[in-house]
């Protein structure tokens, strides 16, 4: 898994979202990249003091609870309005392992509170690595999962922010970059795909693109078949599932590690294939 790359993809989708994070970058070294983050507990060789959401406040699970420890510590409204940024990201780049050790503050000489940039922006896979992981560590209106545009509205209503609508869309902006940034990386696949896949889904979901017509899962093949309900999935082993349902008959095959076909396959966006390359394998699979 290209995990360096698919971290920095991220660092420049918070980026161009508008959320403060210091310089990140890659350092290739023997044949593989390095994530690198310039710290930013550090000025000038000094040190300065740090403390987490987890210690400032051990009960927070929610991001109710981490602008109530903001407010307390007499943080500006203004960088509310860029934490409520960041968990907006959070939602709709999928980065569910937004626990309360990844939101900290810096206490400057003068006794005042800042919060710190942003870190640990990144992709979150489910256990097996085979897709998203859907629950997240600190909750919205008492939500874990299924977030929607009305729950990120309703938050900042609740909680007094600005501009959050404008925030919304441009963080939907950022993501839409995804496969600029990810080209430029190399982020290979199927992780690229599984990453595209659910950006898709969750721009769709909040309204910036279309959603894809049925007609785009009922197609013939060269052989006057109709071809429904195709799908395509990588299960725990590694394995590539195909299924469709064919001429109202469901059929289902394994491309396996070992198969001339799945070293081609890995090589493609096997998750968003165009509609040309679902009949060919179709045709492939199941002639």
């Amino acid at each position: 898994m290209p995990i360096a790359e698919i971290e920095f993809t991220y660092y420049q989708m918070a980026v161009a979202a508008g959320i403060v994070m210091e310089e990140c970058k890659l350092l290739p070294a023997d044949g593989i990249n390095h994530f690198l983050t310039k710290r930013f507990d550090r000025v000038d060789g000094k040190k300065i003091h740090v403390q987490t959401l987890s210690a400032m406040n051990p009960e927070a699970r929610s991001y109710e609870d981490l602008v109530a420890t903001c407010r307390e510590l007499s943080i500006s409204e203004s960088v509310i309005e860029q934490l409520f940024c960041r968990m907006v990201f959070n939602v709709m780049a999928n980065n569910t392992d937004d626990h309360n050790k990844n939101f900290a503050f810096l206490l400057e000489e003068n006794g005042e509170w800042h919060l710190a940039p942003a870190y640990d922006k990144t992709f979150i896979f489910n256990t097996n690595g085979t897709g998203p992981n859907i629950e997240r560590r600190l909750s919205i209106g008492g939500k874990t999962s299924d977030i929607t545009k009305a729950d990120l509205l309703d938050f900042a209503r609740q909680n007094g922010i600005k501009n959050a609508n404008a925030m919304i869309n441009r963080v939907a902006e950022a993501i839409k970059g995804f496969d600029k940034y990810a080209t430029e990386c190399g982020i290979t696949q199927p992780w690229r795909g599984i990453i595209q896949k659910t950006l898709n889904e969750s721009l769709t979901k909040f309204g910036y693109i279309e959603k894809e017509h049925d007609a785009h899962n009922s197609f013939s093949d060269k052989y006057g078949r109709t071809i429904e309900n195709f799908s395509i999935s990588i299960n725990t082993k590694g394995y590539i599932e195909v299924s469709a349902l064919i001429n109202e008959k469901r059929h289902r095959k394994f491309i396996r590690p070992n198969m001339d076909l799945y070293s081609d396959m890995m090589k493609q966006d096997i998750l968003n294939l165009p509609i040309k390359d679902k009949i060919r394998l179709t045709e492939t699979l199941f002639p």
